[in-house]
């Protein structure tokens, strides 16, 4: 969003497309086809919107979609919605569809379908690195966890 900011910044200032691809490393046309954008917005002499405006601008409906990028489930987005808020499966919602709609896509067109609706969580890991010989003594140190050495042994001292 920060290019596209820079991009209509500088067509602002007047700055030539070549200059502006050069300098961002985009290509001339994607300068062009923003310039076009900017000016059918009325973006060129007003000031700039702030990113969450540009983000929800830029952002294609549905129906902008290339025939190939819109899924099949698309018509039937609020029923499908409902359906996996009440927590029907995806294979119970295509089954629906196919009976009440007379839906052709396929099952996994619905599971694709509902990814997008439902991101995945996003997990943390935890890398922890350690050395042969670290690894060496938990090895041994866990065959042998019956035995816990005594405070005065550990110094090196025996107890009487």
């Amino acid at each position: 969003m920060t290019d596209i900011r820079e991009i209509l910044r500088r067509l602002q200032l007047g700055e030539p497309d070549r200059r502006i691809a050069r300098d961002l490393g985009v290509g001339r046309n994607t300068v062009a086809r923003y310039r076009q954008w900017a000016r059918d917005q009325g973006l060129l002499h007003a000031a700039l919107p702030e990113p969450a405006t540009l983000a929800a601008w830029l952002q294609p409906g549905p129906a902008e979609c290339r025939a190939h990028e819109q899924s099949l489930v698309e018509p039937f987005r609020e029923r499908v919605q409902a359906l996996h808020d009440r927590g029907v499966e995806g294979q119970a919602i295509w089954q629906l569809l196919t009976e009440e709609h007379d839906f052709a896509g396929s099952y996994s067109s619905v599971k694709r379908f509902l990814r997008r609706l439902t991101p995945p969580l996003v997990r943390a890991t935890c890398a922890w690195r350690s050395t042969r010989a670290q690894r060496r003594r938990w090895t041994s140190a866990s065959a042998a966890s019956s035995w816990i050495p005594r405070a005065a042994e550990s110094a090196g001292h025996e107890s009487s």
